[in-house]
C-alpha cells in the first residue's frame, strides 16, 4: 500500500494497494481517493477491477486461481465496475474495537 495526499492539510488523498506477491484471485481494489474533512471521520471511495494476472483468462468474470482452478462470477456481464465502492472510517474506543470483534 502507498499513498500521496492531494493538499497540505491532507483533507484529500490517494491510497494505492498494490500485490505484495503474484496471486491470483477475481475482483480487487486499485486505487482509492480518501477524504478526511477533519474530526473523527475518514470516507474512503474506489472502483472493482477484475484481476488480470499472468495467467489469468481474458474473459470477463473468469479467472485462474494459484491452483490452476477456473472461477467464473455469476452475472460477471451485469456487473457495474464503475460504480464506486466506498469504506467510511471512524474513530472509535478500545471498547468500540472489542465489541465489533465479538460479533
Amino acid at each position: 500500500m502507498q499513498g500521496d495526499v492531494d493538499n497540505r492539510r491532507a483533507s484529500t488523498f490517494k491510497i494505492f494497494l498494490k500485490k505484495s506477491e503474484e496471486r491470483h484471485y477475481g475482483l480487487r481494489l486499485n486505487e482509492m481517493v480518501g477524504e478526511w474533512p477533519g474530526g473523527d471521520t475518514m470516507r474512503l471511495t474506489g472502483t472493482l477491477q477484475f484481476d488480470r494476472s499472468n495467467t489469468s483468462t481474458t474473459e470477463t468474470g473468469i479467472w485462474i486461481d494459484d491452483a490452476g482452478q477456473r472461477h467464473r462470477y455469476d452475472r460477471a456481464d451485469q456487473m457495474d465496475l464503475t460504480m464506486p465502492v466506498t469504506f467510511t472510517l471512524r474513530r472509535g474506543s478500545e471498547k468500540d474495537f472489542f465489541a465489533v470483534c465479538r460479533r
